[in-house]
């Protein structure tokens, strides 16, 4: 736990090192995000339906040359599966929060700029529920993170994150993003794994960048 968040402590202190170093310009955002769940549980391996969640956040783009940039962000994001089977259906949604680090590549347009890029996220979980029903009858219980017995999930979470879209001259701005889990989440690996993955649909707002 004192590790994890020494690491995102660290990122931070870096990451604003780096923008009072570069000429930045700040971004916020927010939208939807389709989620599933990889896991291998009991020697059964198991890909979840998606789940619709919702994400929100704020990035700083920091100019690397004539093409190149570099992105921090920080976000709230949702993410968790589902599964149904005749008349037992169920659901996770996973409440995280998430710091990208993304390498951007970006085009000129006659309109903006068109983007390109990847990088590793680090993701914290911070709550959550699941949901279940069957013949008719529902109910739910909160997610526990933690690293003990009893906990469902390890809350530290890191994986790798690329995206794509475009930038308009007038501050307004596109995406969409895949972030897949590289990091195992069940406190105990012997019982098998759980990793996340999303897809993440935004709509977000460029301020204008520091001369």
């Amino acid at each position: 736990m004192k590790k994890t968040i020494f690491t995102m402590a660290l990122i931070c202190g870096l990451t604003a090192f780096a923008v009072s170093q570069s000429k930045v310009a700040f971004k916020i955002n927010a939208g939807m995000t389709s989620g599933s769940v990889k896991s291998d549980i009991d020697g059964e391996k198991d890909n979840t339906d998606d789940v619709v969640g919702f994400t929100a956040g704020v990035a700083a783009n920091m100019a690397l040359g004539k093409h190149f940039s570099f992105e921090p962000g920080l976000n709230f994001v949702q993410k968790g599966g589902k599964e149904t089977q005749d008349q037992t259906s169920a659901s996770v949604i996973l409440d995280y929060v998430e710091m990208p680090l993304n390498l951007l590549y970006n085009t000129a347009g006659k309109s903006g700029q068109f983007f390109i890029g990847a990088g590793p996220s680090f993701s914290y979980g911070v709550g959550g529920k699941i949901k279940a029903e069957d013949n008719g009858v529902s109910g739910s219980v909160k997610v526990k993170f933690g690293n003990g017995e009893g906990d469902l999930l390890k809350p530290f979470e890191m994986g790798a994150n690329f995206l794509t879209g475009y930038q308009f001259k007038s501050g307004l701005a596109l995406s969409v993003n895949y972030n897949i889990g590289l990091s195992d989440v069940l406190p105990d690996s012997e019982s098998g794994s759980w990793k996340n993955e999303y897809v993440g649909l935004k709509v977000g707002y460029r301020f204008h960048s520091k001369k």
